[in-house]
């Protein structure tokens, strides 16, 4: 191969191979986002587990998944280190759970968050008055007081 031949070659290989052009974030509609980031509410998988079935147990919150489906690998993860496996579901349509003899338990739940409010993007922030460490006007000392005449023991 020639030097001439080389830069062309790498041209149509780079351009074969590189990535569909995809219009910048800020100009993307809403029907090109993703489903889930369309509007609200988002919906997250919370994955608690319990120690025990006595009033001594804790519950803890192990995770906090955007997908239900990695919420539920990590349900069947810590089956599978505690020794009492579950199966492999296809459709992840439904929250895992399983149940130790022991009592302790793992378990994904579904919740909706729902934002307070959406600000514009156009909407900027309030002008808030500057905050002064001291209320005293400037060039005195706000510690010494007048009958003190300044004078420290």
């Amino acid at each position: 191969m020639s030097a001439e031949e080389e830069p062309s070659a790498h041209k149509r290989t780079a351009s074969s191979t590189s990535a569909l052009p995809s219009p910048p974030p800020a100009k993307r509609t809403p029907n090109n986002l993703p489903p889930n980031r369309r509007t609200f509410p988002h919906a997250v998988a919370l994955v608690f587990y319990r120690d025990g079935e006595d009033s001594t147990s804790s519950t803890s919150v192990l995770g906090v998944y955007a997908d239900l489906a990695d919420a539920n690998d990590k349900v069947r993860k810590l089956a599978e280190e505690q020794g009492s496996p579950l199966e492999a579901s296809r459709n992840d349509l439904e929250p895992a759970r399983w149940s130790a003899p022991d009592g302790a338990a793992c378990w994904v739940e579904v919740h909706v968050v729902t934002p307070k409010k959406i600000v514009k993007r156009e909407v900027s922030p309030k002008e808030e008055p500057v905050k002064k460490l001291y209320d005293s006007e400037e060039g005195e000392d706000p510690d010494v007081e007048e009958e003190e005449g300044g004078h420290y023991d």
